[in-house]
């Protein structure tokens, strides 16, 4: 197993957000661009580890995901990824699922239908969501947790504007995020992520659902003066691009991309968000 991978798992797994600048951080940092370089470590934030999360991936041609990794074999084997100390030491809320109700759509848990009211969000823990029910109503998985209180203000296509938000994780959560985007219909399933490469690149990485990007984005204003993307976010993104254009499969996912090479455009989804802009969906 590569090196890097096993940096990567051993950080993600253990809850961490910094790691020491040694040889093989040193290599991922200059690979990624990630992380933010203090005295002895490289600090990253929430947005960051997800992204060394996709990079980690990327090291096995997507066979082996670094947040779950379980070597098989001896102690010795499992020492050399995590701590078993720091594995365990998990959030008081990581294993809860935020989400949300938009228009019609409902929760069902335990039995009884739930929606939530403008600025809230339902912590539910996995077992009591009626997840047959979720599977006939649309279901957007949200990138970024800080959006989740915001979530009305989210601009939905109208196809889409009857859906159960859910945040994609960071933790424990993120397996059963997983589990329940995969069982979802391709067709009730969408993403909303930053529009940047690694936003991009997360999304194709599925294959399959829809992806939800701002419905005029070529008129999007990428330049320094626009005030809405960052050119120093998207000048760390060399290898999510890479990603992105290896994943690409059709003509308008292809075309997204260039424009944001071209433009060197990341905007994060907050900001879409914030400015009210209409979003559309295009096939994932």
């Amino acid at each position: 197993m590569k090196a890097e991978f096993k940096a990567i798992a051993t950080l993600l797994q253990g809850s961490k957000r910094s790691a020491a600048r040694n040889k093989v951080w040193t290599r991922i940092h200059h690979e990624t661009g990630l992380g933010t370089v203090s005295r002895r470590d490289f600090l990253f934030s929430e947005d960051e580890l997800n992204k060394l999360r996709q990079y980690g991936r990327s090291l096995t041609g997507g066979e082996l995901d670094p947040l779950f990794y379980k070597p098989a074999g001896l102690r010795m084997d499992m020492a050399e990824v995590h701590n078993n100390e720091k594995f365990t030491s998990h959030s008081v809320f990581g294993s809860l699922m935020l989400m949300a109700t938009a228009g019609g759509a409902r929760v069902v848990i335990n039995g009884e239908p739930s929606a939530t009211q403008p600025g809230s969000i339902l912590a539910v823990k996995p077992d009591p969501i009626n997840r047959e029910a979720l599977t006939q109503q649309k279901l957007i998985v949200i990138e970024n947790g800080s959006l989740m209180p915001d979530w009305s203000r989210i601009v939905l296509p109208e196809a889409w504007q009857d859906a159960v938000l859910l945040y994609r994780g960071h933790g424990e959560n993120a397996r059963d995020v997983i589990k329940l985007a995969l069982a979802q219909p391709s067709d009730r399933l969408a993403f909303y992520y930053d529009f940047d490469p690694a936003g991009m690149a997360m999304a194709l990485n599925w294959g399959r659902g829809h992806i939800l990007v701002p419905q005029d984005w070529p008129a999007l204003d990428c330049s320094a003066s626009g005030g809405l993307s960052q050119r120093g976010t998207y000048r760390q993104q060399h290898a999510s691009l890479n990603m992105a254009q290896a994943a690409a499969r059709t003509e308008q996912q292809r075309r997204i991309l260039a424009f944001m090479a071209n433009q060197e455009c990341a905007i994060m989804q907050e900001h879409i968000t914030a400015r009210a802009l209409p979003l559309v969906a295009i096939a994932g």
